[in-house]
């Protein structure tokens, strides 16, 4: 993981939750890629996702690209999210829509068996301990103190961050009970702020600007962004509507969040 020059922006991508509508998200990435001519994932400090954006996070963290991303969720819905039939019984009241072991499967053969500390970039996957009734982060090692999360499977924290409850059962991770973090979080964007100006240490503002700056706009972009990319749900997308627009005030950080609906 690379470390930020001084006086260089922050940057941070953030991935909505949305089950299979975030193949979206990867569409608009895949999108910038092929018309700016570069790689997305080289132009952003810290990715925090959510669910279907967390799984979509580890993806690229993991070298895949966005279009591969897109592929993965074209090929993964009809296989994984298949209907048990149209009926409504008390058995479906009482267990989950889908079962676990389709998507595990899914998951099994884009990412083996390869670890979250094989990421090449800072990671924040949110998901939500039932146990404790708590928010549970992973987190990449991208400080000294964080040493629990880097050993997990990538299979299992994908698991953990898009079990959305009554459509997939939840995991079983050292003694709790993970579940979707869109509970909490769908929308991960303060979450990753908040890791950048706190423990990172990056600030929100430059020096003697106003406090309002700080608070991030509802698309999870924050208002003193100096280039921001502010993609809208696919209901209301247009081509112009995901162009890059730039603000007045300098910044040192700045999220790029792309929803899924």
């Amino acid at each position: 993981m690379t470390e930020v020059g001084e006086g260089r922006r922050f940057q941070i991508l953030s991935l909505d939750g949305g089950g299979l509508r975030g193949v979206f998200s990867a569409a608009v990435l895949a999108n910038f890629e092929r018309d700016a001519g570069i790689r997305v994932v080289d132009h952003f400090d810290l990715i925090a996702g959510t669910s279907t954006g967390g799984i979509i996070a580890l993806g690229l963290a993991l070298g895949m690209s966005p279009r591969a991303m897109v592929e993965f969720y074209t090929e993964l819905g009809p296989g994984v999210f298949r209907d048990r039939g149209r009926v409504r019984s008390v058995r479906r009241l009482l267990r989950s829509k889908y079962p676990a072991g389709r998507l595990r499967a899914a998951l099994t053969d884009v990412f083996g068996d390869r670890t979250f500390g094989e990421s090449t970039k800072r990671l924040i996957i949110t998901s939500y301990n039932l146990g404790s009734d708590d928010v549970y982060l992973f987190r990449t090692p991208h400080l000294p103190h964080l040493a629990r999360d880097w050993r997990e499977s990538v299979v299992d924290v994908a698991m953990a961050t898009s079990a959305a409850p009554t459509y997939l059962p939840g995991v079983s991770l050292h003694g709790a009970r993970l579940v979707d973090g869109g509970l909490w979080a769908n929308n991960p964007s303060t979450v990753a702020l908040a890791e950048a100006v706190g423990p990172l240490g990056h600030p929100s503002t430059p020096s003697g600007s106003s406090p309002s700056a700080r608070r991030p706009k509802s698309a999870g972009v924050t208002a003193d962004s100096t280039a921001v990319v502010s993609c809208p749900g696919p209901a209301t997308r247009s081509r112009s509507s995901c162009a890059p627009k730039a603000t007045a005030r300098p910044s040192r950080s700045a999220t790029f969040s792309a929803p899924t609906g």
